[in-house]
């Protein structure tokens, strides 16, 4: 017998063609939290791949791996049971309870289309779930672990009774590609999630800020930083843009009474995160703190976005909006630089 199962809700999608049991928990932000946690305990695939995610985030951050796993229970939207605070822990994992080596990890997930410039506040909001005061069950766990899932990874001040790291959604995206065609659960929200509007966030491969008074910079250390604002998309390459007046190159194609933009190279992205002043010394890497804070060295700095680039990849020939060059920041796709006038995406 073959079955067909359609789900009419106007969260949908108008284009959706897979409905499934992920249809029905919901597309939008927190919905898709309460799928990744039904996905969490329905998977095991899927779960021992998260699992090692976080190993390799604590790891990178000099902290202790978990260790083996034999009990693993998932809450999703736990709401405080001892205060009368409008909060709640979008995934809770308790890991080993009744043991010794157990571990408590809360996770707070964030929509990455979202604007948050504060850091500070995200981090008390993980401390707020890992508080007894509002957590009867925070005093059960040995080790406690707080993680962010934005859209770029964030860098905390270590601390003594708590382990914070960031995951980013599209580490979450690459986990459910590579076994998306081995469990079938796996693959119903892999399909879930690109019919999501939070997922058309990943389409444009190619970041293009305005970089009139950045581009000395940017070619002599080879990173880019701007203001933090989670509104950046995640991105593969970085295309700055300079005023007319700031190419080298004189030609007739720049012949024109418009101001426009020049595209004269691209860089890869090999790594981005976020930092604010409390936080730019715990930068591991000696080299990158050094350029990040000779970047902010005449500037008071705050909070910042940090892209960490590869070797420059020059155009042979450089390229120029259409219309004026404005301090508007854009994505683009490959198929839409190959032209010499790059249109701005609306």
């Amino acid at each position: 017998m073959e079955k067909y199962f359609k789900l009419y809700s106007s969260e949908i999608p108008p284009k959706s063609l897979s409905h499934n049991i992920f249809s029905i928990i919901g597309y939008k932000e927190p919905a898709l939290t309460k799928g990744l946690s039904f996905l969490i305990y329905k998977s095991k695939k899927f779960c021992n791949g998260f699992l090692k995610l976080i190993n390799k985030k604590l790891k990178e951050r000099g902290l202790n791996k978990i260790g083996q796993v034999e009990i693993l229970k998932v809450l999703s939207e736990q709401y405080p049971n001892f205060s009368k605070q409008k909060i709640r822990r979008d995934i809770t994992l308790k890991l080993n309870p009744e043991k010794m080596n157990n571990s408590l990890i809360v996770i707070e997930a964030k929509n990455p289309k979202l604007s948050l410039k504060n850091l500070s506040k995200v981090e008390d909001q993980l401390l707020e779930y890992l508080s007894e005061d509002h957590y009867s069950d925070v005093s059960n766990f040995n080790r406690k672990i707080g993680i962010f899932l934005t859209n770029i990874e964030e860098i905390y001040r270590k601390r003594r009774d708590i382990d914070l790291i960031s995951i980013t959604w599209k580490e979450i995206f690459n986990l459910l590609e590579r076994y998306k065609e081995k469990d079938e659960y796996i693959n119903m929200f892999y399909k879930h999630l690109l019919e999501g509007e939070m997922m058309q966030f990943f389409k444009k491969e190619i970041f293009s800020p305005p970089a009139g008074k950045t581009i000395d910079k940017i070619r002599e250390l080879n990173i880019y930083c701007c203001q933090y604002d989670r509104t950046i998309k995640k991105s593969l390459y970085l295309m700055p843009r300079i005023p007319l007046t700031k190419s080298k190159k004189d030609s007739d194609f720049f012949n024109t009474d418009v101001a426009v933009g020049v595209f004269e190279e691209l860089y890869p992205i090999i790594d981005t995160f976020a930092v604010d002043k409390n936080t730019v010394n715990e930068i591991e890497n000696k080299e990158i703190k050094e350029k990040v804070e000779k970047w902010y060295e005449d500037e008071e700095f705050k909070s910042g976005q940090v892209f960490i680039l590869g070797d420059k990849l020059p155009f042979d020939t450089p390229k120029r909006t259409k219309k004026q060059n404005n301090s508007y920041q854009t994505y683009y796709s490959f198929d839409e630089i190959w032209s010499k006038i790059v249109k701005r995406d609306k």
